[in-house]
């Protein structure tokens, strides 16, 4: 229960105050939707850190250095939606 209470509060910061650093989350291939696509571009990279061999930043939606929950987080509480270019 405080997980998924501490999750929540996550997900408030990073979309109430927009604190990612990536200008391309979630949209991380900028085809203008998010999708599958995007969830897999998280993925290949999730676990890794900065200076290790797979880690993106170009999905590294906060900026913290962690391919981790909360750059997943960043792309699918956006899943399915259609964005401005």
């Amino acid at each position: 229960m405080v997980a998924i209470a501490w999750i929540q509060m996550m997900v408030r910061v990073q979309y109430n105050y927009r604190i990612w650093k990536n200008t391309n989350c979630p949209d991380l291939n900028s085809d203008g939707i998010v999708n599958i696509m995007d969830l897999i571009s998280v993925a290949v990279s999730f676990g890794t850190s900065r200076g290790e061999a797979g880690y993106n930043v170009a999905v590294d939606c906060n900026g913290d250095g962690v391919i981790d929950l909360m750059d997943l987080i960043a792309v699918a509480t956006k899943f399915g939606q259609v964005l401005p270019n």
